[in-house]
């Protein structure tokens, strides 16, 4: 039996920084970082490490972290592969051609319950 050899995914580094922010629940203006955070997310062709800066709000006394399109929090995938599967769900075709499809074709792992939501949303018509 022969064994295909795939290429390592190529990770690069991405930061979401800032020194200060406004607070997206009071809008206070001045908000002054508090820490750092880091996370992995997985796109199509390369994998991200994501360093993004936590920060404080005094007045509501809540921490928040920063946001962006590509990357959005609490997600592991970026928005290339949510739109990858929502293009494929579409199409019509089902949960489990599209993790062998990811797979094979860019040597993605998506766990079936996460294909599963993001079918659900883009039938449902929600933003993603």
């Amino acid at each position: 039996m022969t064994y295909i050899r795939r290429k390592p995914r190529k990770v690069i580094k991405h930061d979401i920084i800032a020194t200060h922010t406004i607070c997206p629940l009071c809008n206070k203006e001045y908000c002054q970082r508090h820490s750092f955070g880091k996370r992995l997310v997985y796109g199509l062709y390369n994998n991200y490490a994501i360093r993004v800066s936590k920060h404080y709000c005094s007045k509501c006394l809540k921490y928040f972290s920063l946001d962006s399109e590509k990357f959005p929090k609490n997600k592991r995938y970026d928005s290339e592969v949510i739109n990858e599967i929502c293009k494929l769900a579409k199409e019509g075709h089902t949960l489990l051609w599209i993790k062998y499809y990811l797979e094979s074709t860019y040597n993605l792992c998506v766990p079936v319950s996460t294909l599963h939501d993001c079918n659900r949303r883009s039938l449902n018509g929600d933003k993603h």
